[in-house]
């Protein structure tokens, strides 16, 4: 016989027991509170004021024994919903934005819905778990489906649902402020969940992510165990990760496109170390508050980092070998008097003495890139509607590189390099890279009005207008100039040399409207500029708008110009101008105008729901 509450279940047939048994256990893993719970709900407030079990225990025949404990759950979210407008950039192509969300018109890049439990007795007391879901285009805004790897999108780019979060935090010592955390969770360099964290010191999220997220150092986050500890003048958030991001699982591309582009792109990947690997990433944040618990006034100094494969690469990742049996095949000869009904019409040209292999090989420290800095942030706050915020910080990107070395059978019997161009294909190595970035933020709220602003600046990988911070090239200016020289047959191109100065300055500013707690409006601007590694602005000119073809097969006019084909092809015109080899001519000089991402905005941030604890602000 099984009892629940006032309910009496009997059955001789066993295996209507064992199923209801296992529907039982299901559910309590579902929502692991007192069977027969009874929700009140406070429709006022949209949180779940109380549950109150009929019955406090569930007796089933030995060998099923459960013990429930009482808990609590809730749901909550948050949405993004915004309104992107669309200019005319400098050199008179309509502008959608290119960074951040990268959509116009209408849109909602965040849909989030969370399912949150802690239990309140119990050998489970103070455990808690979070499951969230959220939503996306399927080939990402803006791609038009050219990144799809799904086959989702089919040319309609349509919303799909993914699970952002779910982990289980389990306090392990000092009251429960330390703690253990299990799953796929918020990464510390994004939004650490000890008492300080660098994204909620932004509070800006919905307008643009933390500081480190923009700058490329951070995913939102990844699948590890965390230990979190609060104290009054310390806290800390450490997590031990995949390092794949939560949009891949770990080691998903380690050899993936690596035989692509080329024959010395296996001998790049490997010398940057820019795939997937098993290995498992270290990073976290820790915090020293010299104000301690004053509400008022609150001083952090937070130290981030994050080392990348620091435990668990496999050498087999750098290493690669492959084998071609039949190099080139030619038709079969009809006079050859071994042919048969069965021999093919095409055979290998050569026997296995003409087989065609080739070895790759790296070293795991390209794939151990590390990066740290140093965030101040000093708060102020009378009231919820009465505070600001300042915060200044610096960070240092080292991406590490590793010799790679290409052997093959043209190698061995000397028949290659054929030309000094063809050195690469063999061999390549490279200084680590160094990247820096500064930035500076501030925010305040006064009743229903407030404003925020943040300046970065930092280096960037050839002048690219993404905002991310870049390696600077380590190598001399001599070093760099002779690997050119032997890429294009001993001339040197020196327009390609790295001198250090390529940065980006990047700016977004806005005024916000407070119309509650849960909803905020912000109307604002970003804006990114950059400059190459000779120093030169990067530009856009309006060549670039007309194609070369139809279908842009020829690229544009403007490449098309720069282009050796037409340069011998109109070699007297372009002496007569002072140019007398091709790759000289460049038509930014005649033409370039400097080049500008800017976004207009208008994006708004609302709360819904009830959330258990102090857990609103993590989302």
């Amino acid at each position: 016989m099984i009892k629940i509450g006032n309910l009496n279940l009997q059955s001789s047939n066993i295996f209507f027991r064992k199923k209801f048994i296992f529907l039982l256990i299901c559910f309590a893993f579902a929502i692991p509170l007192n069977l027969s719970a009874q929700e009140e709900f406070d429709f006022e407030k949209d949180e779940i004021k109380s549950l109150k079990g009929v019955g406090e225990e569930v007796s089933l025949a030995e060998p099923y024994s459960l013990d429930w404990d009482k808990g609590k759950v809730s749901w909550d979210g948050v949405l993004f919903p915004g309104y992107e407008f669309v200019g005319r950039n400098e050199i008179g192509d309509l502008n959608p934005p290119s960074g951040y969300p990268q959509n116009s018109g209408f849109v909602l890049p965040r849909a989030i819905i969370n399912f949150r439990g802690k239990m309140k007795e119990g050998k489970f007391k103070n455990w808690r778990y979070r499951i969230s879901l959220d939503s996306r285009n399927a080939a990402g805004l803006g791609s038009g489906c050219s990144d799809d790897p799904g086959g989702f999108c089919q040319e309609r780019n349509l919303p799909i649902n993914y699970l952002r979060y779910a982990y289980l935090n389990v306090p392990v010592a000092n009251n429960g402020r330390t703690s253990l955390r299990f799953g796929i969770q918020n990464n510390p360099l994004t939004n650490a969940q000890s008492r300080i964290s660098l994204q909620e010191k932004w509070e800006h999220r919905y307008v643009a992510r933390s500081s480190l997220r923009e700058l490329g150092l951070a995913s939102r986050g990844d699948t590890g165990v965390s230990l979190i500890h609060d104290d009054e003048y310390f806290a800390f958030h450490f997590m031990v990760a995949n390092g794949e991001g939560t949009n891949r699982n770990n080691a998903e591309r380690v050899f993936s496109d690596f035989t692509e582009g080329g024959r010395n792109r296996p001998v790049r990947q490997l010398n940057q170390g820019n795939r997937d690997s098993y290995g498992m990433s270290f990073s976290g944040v820790f915090s020293l508050i010299p104000t301690g618990n004053n509400k008022k006034h609150e001083v952090s100094i937070n130290f981030p980092f994050q080392y990348d494969n620091f435990a668990g690469a496999r050498g087999d990742e750098v290493r690669y070998a492959s084998m071609n049996l039949c190099r080139r095949e030619l038709p079969t000869d009809p006079n050859d008097q071994n042919l048969n009904s069965n021999t093919p019409q095409e055979v290998c040209s050569s026997g296995f003495a003409g087989a065609d292999y080739s070895l790759y090989q790296g070293g795991l420290r390209a794939k151990q890139d590390y990066y740290y800095g140093i965030e101040t942030v000093y708060s102020w706050m009378q009231s919820v509607s009465s505070r600001f915020t300042v915060g200044a910080g610096s960070t240092v990107k080292v991406d590490r590189r590793a010799t790679a070395i290409r052997i093959d059978n043209e190698l061995i019997v000397g028949t290659a390099p054929e030309n000094l161009s063809n050195v690469r294909d063999y061999i390549a190595f490279q200084r680590d890279q160094i990247g820096l970035a500064n930035y500076i933020y501030g925010h305040f709220q006064k009743g229903v009005i407030g404003a925020f602003a943040r300046y970065t600046i930092g280096t960037t990988d050839r002048g690219r207008l993404n905002g991310e911070l870049g390696g600077v090239a380590a190598e001399s200016w001599l070093t760099q100039a002779t690997w050119n020289a032997w890429e294009n047959d001993g001339v040197a191109n020196l327009d390609a040399i790295d001198h250090g100065k390529g940065l980006f300055r990047s700016i977004v500013i806005g005024a916000t409207y407070h119309y509650s707690e849960d909803l905020r409006i912000s109307f604002g601007v970003s804006q990114i500029t950059a400059t190459q590694g000779n120093g030169r602005r990067v530009q856009r000119n309006p060549l670039e708008r007309i194609p070369a073809g139809i279908n842009r097969d020829g690229g544009s006019l403007s490449e098309q110009l720069e282009s050796s084909a037409v340069f011998y092809a109109n070699q007297g015109a372009f002496n007569n101008l002072g140019y007398n080899s091709p790759g000289q001519f460049r038509t930014n000089d005649w033409f370039g105008r400097n080049a500008v991402d800017r976004q207009v905005f208008l994006r708004a941030q609302f709360y819904f729901g009830g959330a258990v604890d102090s857990e609103r602000e993590r989302l």
